[in-house]
C-alpha cells in the first residue's frame, strides 16, 4: 500500500522536512549572497556575472525543476503505483538519457553562440567578461536540470530530504569560493569572479552525487538506455512543450529584466541614445543588475520556505489522487494547501516590508559579516537604498507567489498543461 493511502494528510509532514532543509539552505544562501556584497558590491563585475548565470539558470528552471520534472512526476508515479517495477526502471533510464543527450547538444550550441558573441562585441570589456563567465557556467545547465530529475524521481517514490537539502551543498561550495577561492585569483574584481563560476561547477557536481546515492541504495538503475519512442516518455514531451511555452514566457521575462536593467546602466555622464542634437543619458547607474539580484533572493527566502516547499511536498499527493481519479481527494488537498499558503504567505509579505531596510542592511550590506570581524566591504549606502525599494515591490507579490505554485501543480497532476499557459501568457501582457 502507497504512504498517500495510509496517510492522506502526511504532505504537511513531508513539507515540514522539506521546509526545514530550504530554511537550512536559504540560511547559507543568507550568507553566501552577504560574501558576494562584500566582495563585489553592486557594480558590472557582479552584474556580469548575474547575466551569464541567468542562462543556465533559466534552462534549470525549465527542462529541470520546471517543465520536465512536472510532467514526469504523474507519468513516473503512474508506474509505480502500477505496481510494474520493470516499467518504472525504464522509464527513469530513458527519460534521464534523453535529458543527457539534449542537453549536451543544448550546450554545444551555446558555446557556438557565446564564442560568435564574443567576437562580434568583445571590444567591450564588461560584455566579454560576461560571455566568458556564460561560457565556464552553462555546462551547469546539465548538472542542475540531472539533479532535478533524478530529484523527481525521489520525490514520486516520497523521499525528500536529499533533494531539498541539495540547494544546502551548492550553497556550501559557493561560500568557500566567496571566501577562499577569490583570494587566490588575484586582487581584482574581474579576477576574483572566476572563482564564483568555477564554484558553481563543482558545487552542482556534488549536487548530482547527493541525489544519486539514495537513488542508487533504492535499487534504481540508470544505465544507458535509449528508448525515446516509450508511450510514457512521448506523453512526458507532449505534456512538457506546452509547460515550456508557459514557463518561457515568464522565465523569459525575468531574464529581460536583468538584460534591461543591464542595457540602462551606466556612468550619469555617458550617453545611451543619442538622435541629432538629442541625447539620453543612462538613467540607472551601474550595478542595476545586482540591486535586482540581491532583492530577488530576500523575497525568495519567504517563497520557497513556505510556497514552494509546500507545493513540492503536496504535488505527489496531487498526482496519487489524480491517478485514482479521486477528484474530491484532489480538490481537498488543494484547498489546505491554499488555506495554508495564504495565511504564512500574507505574514511573510508584511513582515519582509516592515523589516525590509534592516534585512538589506544586515545581509548584502555587511551587517552579517561584521558580525565576525568582517570590515565593511563594496555594498554600500546608495546600493542599499535602490535594493530596499526593490524588494517593498517584490514583497506585494509573495503570498500570491505562493499560491501559484500550488495551483499549478494541481493542473499539471491533472495532466492539464495548457490552462498554466494560457493564464501566464495574459499575465505577462499585463505585465
Amino acid at each position: 500500500m502507497s504512504e498517500i493511502k495510509k496517510n492522506p494528510a502526511g504532505f504537511v509532514g513531508k513539507a515540514k522536512l522539506i521546509a526545514a532543509a530550504t530554511v537550512l539552505s536559504r540560511v547559507l544562501g543568507v550568507l553566501r549572497d552577504a560574501v558576494f556584497g562584500h566582495v563585489f558590491g553592486a557594480g558590472a563585475v557582479w552584474d556580469s556575472y548575474t547575466v551569464a548565470y541567468m542562462i543556465p539558470n533559466l534552462f534549470r528552471r525549465l527542462f529541470g525543476e520546471g517543465a520536465l520534472s512536472a510532467a514526469f512526476i504523474p507519468v513516473y508515479s503512474e508506474a509505480i503505483e502500477s505496481g510494474d517495477k520493470e516499467l518504472a526502471q525504464r522509464l527513469g533510464r530513458a527519460t534521464l538519457w534523453l535529458l543527457v543527450v539534449t542537453l549536451a547538444g543544448v550546450v554545444l550550441v551555446g558555446q557556438g553562440i557565446i564564442a560568435t558573441l564574443g567576437w562580434v562585441f568583445g571590444d567591450n570589456p564588461d560584455t566579454a567578461l560576461m560571455l566568458i563567465l556564460a561560457a565556464i557556467v552553462l555546462p551547469y545547465m546539465i548538472l542542475i536540470c540531472l539533479v532535478a530529475l533524478v530529484g523527481g524521481m525521489l520525490n514520486a517514490r516520497y523521499h525528500f530530504s536529499c533533494p531539498a537539502l541539495a540547494p544546502v551543498v551548492l550553497n556550501v561550495f559557493l561560500i568557500a569560493a566567496g571566501i577562499w577561492g577569490t583570494g587566490l585569483l588575484g586582487e581584482e574584481k574581474s579576477q576574483k569572479i572566476f572563482a564564483i563560476a568555477i564554484g558553481v561547477l563543482i558545487g552542482g557536481l556534488a549536487q548530482l552525487v547527493l541525489v544519486l546515492v539514495p537513488l542508487k541504495r533504492q535499487g534504481v538503475g540508470l544505465g544507458w538506455l535509449w528508448q525515446p519512442q516509450m508511450e510514457q516518455i512521448k506523453r512526458i514531451i507532449k505534456l512538457t512543450g506546452p509547460m515550456i511555452l508557459g514557463l518561457a514566457v515568464l522565465q523569459i521575462n525575468a531574464l529581460m529584466d536583468y538584460l534591461l536593467a543591464r542595457w540602462l546602466s551606466g556612468e550619469p555622464s555617458e550617453i545611451l541614445l543619442q538622435f541629432g542634437s538629442w541625447k539620453i543619458p543612462y538613467p540607472e547607474e551601474p550595478g542595476a543588475v545586482s540591486v535586482l539580484y540581491h532583492a530577488q533572493r530576500l523575497y525568495n527566502v519567504p517563497l520557497g520556505v513556505f510556497g514552494i516547499a509546500l507545493a513540492t511536498a503536496i504535488f505527489p499527493y496531487f498526482t496519487a489522487c489524480a491517478g485514482r481519479k479521486d477528484h474530491a481527494g484532489l480538490v481537498a488537498t488543494l484547498v489546505k494547501g491554499l488555506r495554508l499558503v495564504a495565511f504564512i504567505g500574507l505574514a511573510a509579505s508584511l513582515g519582509l516590508m516592515i523589516v525590509g531596510r534592516t534585512v538589506v542592511e544586515f545581509i548584502p550590506g555587511g551587517g552579517l559579516l561584521s558580525l565576525f570581524g568582517i570590515a565593511k566591504g563594496e555594498f554600500g549606502v546608495a546600493a542599499i537604498d535602490r535594493t530596499t525599494w526593490t524588494l517593498m515591490f517584490y514583497c506585494l507579490g509573495i503570498w500570491a507567489y505562493c499560491g501559484v505554485h500550488v495551483i499549478v501543480r494541481g493542473f499539471y497532476a491533472l495532466q492539464d498543461t495548457l490552462t498554466p499557459v494560457k493564464v501566464g501568457v495574459w499575465l505577462v501582457a499585463l505585465n
